[in-house]
């Protein structure tokens, strides 16, 4: 008879994952094929909760002296946790892009910038993404994503941003030269009838 921990052992590391973040499969999958390919890159996730995801960016080798790793959230208590779980790899701040022309904190020009299922709670996306556009680098990469509201998801009422595929791909065309709309495994992409959800926006100025 096979040990039950055998059988328990996935089920249980695949809903601790996703307790940890909904979104770990997507920061993973960034993880390894935009992080990994990048030399001492500056990166930063807005939206990063209790930085969990963001910690996922985190690779190997990475030298805790040169912090280049950064998280921006606007709840205080969330980045509170996230300095304490990981703050002595990232460095986490409590801020918001949203209304401001730019925000003061955690200012660079980054390489990568991440935004995690932020988007549909912004009332005011185009000033959000104009802010993403001027801090990437001119090769620099955005990967955005939202739920797809052609999908059966349940309707959350904090969603005050909704977008189906047409409508996310008009909006980041207005701030990137180049989109491409994908689903989690940054492979596949996505038709404007489509219903996978999320809706991975990858985004380059040019």
């Amino acid at each position: 008879m096979a040990n039950q921990n055998d059988a328990f052992t996935p089920v249980f590391y695949h809903r601790l994952k996703y307790f940890l973040t909904p979104q770990f499969d997507l920061y993973q999958n960034i993880a390894q094929q935009f992080v990994s390919k990048l030399v001492r890159p500056n990166l930063l996730d807005y939206g990063c909760g209790t930085g969990v995801g963001t910690l996922l960016l985190v690779q190997p080798g990475y030298q805790a002296s040169y912090p280049r790793v950064r998280g921006i959230d606007c709840d205080p208590q969330a980045i509170a946790f996230a300095q304490s779980l990981a703050g002595h790899l990232i460095s986490f701040y409590d801020d918001d892009w949203q209304t401001q022309p730019l925000a003061q904190k955690a200012m660079a020009d980054y390489d990568l910038i991440t935004c995690i299922e932020v988007v549909e709670h912004v009332a005011d996306p185009d000033t959000l993404l104009k802010n993403f556009a001027a801090r990437l680098i001119p090769t620099g990469v955005l990967i955005i994503s939202t739920v797809n509201h052609n999908s059966q998801y349940r309707k959350n009422k904090a969603h005050v941003s909704k977008f189906r595929i047409a409508d996310f791909r008009a909006l980041l065309s207005k701030h990137f030269a180049t989109i491409r709309i994908t689903d989690y495994t940054l492979e596949n992409d996505l038709a404007d009838d489509s219903s996978v959800t999320p809706m991975v926006g990858i985004c380059k100025r040019r």
